[in-house]
């Protein structure tokens, strides 16, 4: 049975995955059957701006507890369990470890596979136990880039596309750019298709090789993890009564840096690397992630 996105959007018994009026609405799943095959869908995101709780509407923030009870929940009466999953580090090709050990853990908890995505640049994939782990599909259509050149990792994305039997899920990857003027998704086919397969491939392989995972790890930390951490501010304006929205934007931007787990990591990794005396060892694997940022086609 293969589920097409129509099958989901043209239903009209949901107006939301993963987010609504609390906690507990959010984290409510999308059932789906067809061909009497039936599949739980359950959204979740890193724990950023707009995070749902008891009281208060948003997004269904990553709670390992709440989550590992939807999801028993949801194999009672599914065949399937999907998780799909915002979070990560934006314009890095290569999963951190952190990342790759939640997404491990959650096929663990028993769902059937994660599809992930944020970091608005392509990431890699894997089977792990059998079921498909999508690190991040990138971009699909996000106008806002619009300064971005034309061979940025930006432009570039891929659609998963999933087929389920009754034992297993079997995945097609379908890679795409979107065009210079930001109107059209044009579909990679014949050689440039297996460019973008083979760079697929190349980022995949990293993340079965811990050791090159940490390494490049450690090189993100110096490219994004110095500026995320000369970002962190306290100001006694904080303390105010009365404070206004440029005080309120700048304290929202220091909780996020300790609330969203992609963030966080990121700090302590990057402090725990400087404390180990390892920072020249990172500088080093930098322009191997550069690299893995050039686009083959």
């Amino acid at each position: 049975m293969v589920l097409d996105t129509l099958d989901i959007l043209k239903k009209n018994d949901i107006d939301y995955i993963g987010g609504g009026r609390n906690i507990e609405e959010a984290y409510q799943a999308y059932y789906a059957i067809k061909n009497g095959i039936s599949i739980s869908f359950l959204a979740v995101c890193e724990n950023e701006f707009g995070i749902a709780d008891e009281q208060t509407a948003g997004a269904a923030g990553f709670s390992p507890r709440r989550l590992y009870n939807r999801i028993q929940e949801e194999k009672q009466k599914a065949n399937f369990v999907i998780i799909i999953f915002h979070g990560g580090n934006e314009r890095n090709p290569v999963p951190s470890p952190q990342t790759v050990d939640r997404y491990r853990m959650l096929i663990d908890m028993g769902v059937d596979g994660v599809i992930a995505g944020h970091t608005h640049c392509i990431q890699g994939y894997e089977m792990y136990k059998s079921k498909p782990i999508i690190y991040s599909m990138g971009n699909f259509y996000f106008v806002s880039g619009a300064s971005q050149p034309d061979n940025s990792p930006w432009r570039y994305g891929y659609l998963t596309k999933l087929e389920f039997s009754s034992q297993n899920i079997e995945i097609e990857l379908i890679p795409y750019k979107m065009t210079e003027d930001y109107l059209l998704i044009h579909v990679f086919k014949g050689n440039d298709k297996l460019k973008m397969l083979d760079y697929m491939e190349k980022l995949s392989e990293i993340i079965q090789n811990p050791d090159k995972l940490n390494r490049l790890h450690a090189a993100w930390l110096v490219i994004s993890g110095i500026p995320y951490s000369k970002s962190i501010q306290y100001s006694d304006e904080f303390e105010n009564d009365n404070i206004d929205v440029r005080v309120l934007q700048r304290i929202a931007a220091s909780k996020n840096l300790f609330s969203c787990e992609a963030h966080t990591e990121l700090i302590r990794s990057l402090l725990t690397l400087e404390l180990n005396g390892k920072l020249k060892d990172a500088h080093e694997a930098v322009n191997d992630i550069f690299q893995l940022q050039k686009m083959p086609v």
